[in-house]
């Protein structure tokens, strides 16, 4: 009881100190609007259009009707369904979002106190987590990724449930986490694998596991339960697969972006982006070092860890080093790639923690809480002074902020929420058509083929100019004759 109520108190504290009472009420914007913006309109769509929980749309109308897909919307179909009951909220999917990652943080703290004598232990790994800026800056956001990470550690904490008790309601539980996990995000389905790895192995007395014993039925029930997870995820990425082609809109990722696509000078240059861009904000140097230091003693005293939980930590792992070689393309631009390593990170510490107490020492308990005392809380100190230069300092990124707020302005000159528009400049599919609240094209995919000129036989009644036209502005000056508003440098044009 006393870890639960400081993790909270722990929570609480971090959500004002990173202002995340005030972030929440923000509009998509900074790091990554592209990717908010995207899942963003999602919920906006669901709400606004009613449209079906099989039939996901965002703003742009790249895909017929704005018919476009990627994760399993399920977060999205609520927040949308929220929107309905409460009106338009955008903080409830931060919220939830945040909701589902503090439950995956609660369920780390949950299986420390399994792992750990001592129970104050439990409390180092969530903390680990929420010292990295990058971490703590998605888990109060738009995308799915650290809902899906939550997800999977709520997978882990019954997984370890059931290798306690070995009944099938936890196995049931951690294969249910699991599935949603890995339809958020195909990814996460690597932790499900490990755990079925880990179970093979078990049951044939490899690497130093002992065999259990299970009752005919509840192989048979469990057998089920393996097919429904793989049936599932299948049956989604088929359906998304098919979706995206149904509806002529290929440009969210539905694969793997490989190293081998990349020349040499290309990963040359995305491990110098790493090193010099996202390194420091996904963890301080101080705290990568400390991660290094202590698998370098996992390694060294794997034998004073608990032969399940060395094992994990060895295949999740691999699995991050596949992960890497499969999707190197995506680091050079999105930082938020990494969210799924954090599961590493969780078990490194959980391995470290197990070969720490395994020492008598007296010394060895009070030195060790004054080192994470002081690792964390100069860790949790660049957190909040990395999410403060995202959201309002040099970090910020974002299109024209009279954006955020011209939604009324356009109504009152005539613009509807039904009517098509065309958003330049922008080469995001969504960032200004979801922020104006209107469907239409933006320079997302645009082509001497597709272009302003074939999207007013498509419906569109307004050009909408945001900034100075860069790229391509002999496609629009055509139709720059007939301004019909101005709001905050946005300029406003009917179309014939």
């Amino acid at each position: 009881m006393r870890q639960t109520l400081l993790f909270f108190a722990l929570i609480i504290t971090l959500f004002f100190a990173f202002r995340f009472h005030e972030i929440m009420f923000l509009r998509p914007q900074s790091v990554h609007q592209w990717r908010q913006c995207d899942s963003a309109s999602y919920a906006y769509n669901y709400y606004l259009n009613d449209a079906p929980f099989f039939s996901p749309e965002a703003m742009t109308l790249l895909g017929e009707n704005g018919r476009v897909i990627s994760e399993f919307p399920i977060l999205y179909y609520i927040a949308g369904q929220f929107y309905k009951i409460f009106g338009f909220q955008e903080w409830f999917l931060r919220i939830l979002t945040f909701s589902i990652f503090v439950f995956g943080l609660f369920s780390l703290l949950k299986l420390g106190k399994k792992l750990f004598e001592e129970k104050n232990y439990a409390l180092i790994v969530p903390i680990t987590l929420l010292a990295s800026p990058m971490l703590s800056y998605y888990a109060l956001n738009f995308l799915p990724n650290v809902s899906a990470l939550g997800l999977s550690f709520i997978a882990w904490y019954f997984f370890f449930q059931f290798l306690e008790k070995r009944d099938f309601r936890n196995f049931l539980y951690f294969s249910l986490a699991s599935t949603l996990a890995t339809l958020l995000k195909p990814v996460e389905g690597f932790n499900y694998l490990i755990m079925l790895l880990v179970l093979f192995l078990e049951n044939w007395s490899l690497l130093g596991l002992t065999k259990k014993q299970y009752k005919k039925s509840f192989l048979v029930k469990s057998m089920l339960t393996l097919a429904m997870f793989f049936l599932v995820n299948c049956a989604w990425v088929m359906y998304a697969k098919w979706y995206a082609k149904a509806y002529g809109y290929d440009g969210n990722l539905l694969g793997v972006l490989p190293i081998t696509g990349f020349t040499t000078a290309e990963i040359n240059e995305t491990i110098d982006l790493l090193k010099t861009k996202w390194m420091y904000q996904i963890y301080h140097n101080v705290i990568f070092i400390f991660l290094v230091i202590i698998n370098i003693c996992n390694v060294l005293f794997f034998k004073r860890i608990q032969r399940n939980l060395g094992l994990i930590w060895i295949f999740v792992t691999l699995s991050q080093i596949a992960y890497a070689l499969l999707f190197f393309q995506a680091f050079y631009h999105h930082d938020y790639y990494w969210i799924n390593a954090f599961v590493w990170v969780a078990f490194s510490i959980f391995c470290f923690l197990q070969i720490v107490e395994s020492f008598t020492f007296s010394w060895v308990k009070m030195t060790s809480f004054v080192f994470f005392f002081a690792l964390f809380s100069f860790g949790l100190k660049h957190s909040r002074h990395i999410i403060y230069e995202r959201y309002f300092g040099v970090l910020k990124e974002e299109k024209s902020i009279g954006l955020m707020t011209i939604t009324p302005y356009l109504r009152s000159i005539g613009v509807q929420a039904t009517d098509k528009v065309i958003s330049v400049p922008d080469m995001s599919p969504n960032i200004s058509l979801y922020l104006m609240g209107q469907k239409g094209w933006s320079e997302a995919a645009t082509r001497e083929w597709k272009n302003i000129k074939h999207f007013i036989p498509q419906g569109a009644k307004y050009l909408i100019v945001n900034a100075e036209i860069t790229r391509e502005k002999g496609w629009y000056e055509p139709y720059l004759h007939t301004q019909i508003g101005e709001y905050q440098g946005i300029k406003i044009y009917k179309l014939p």
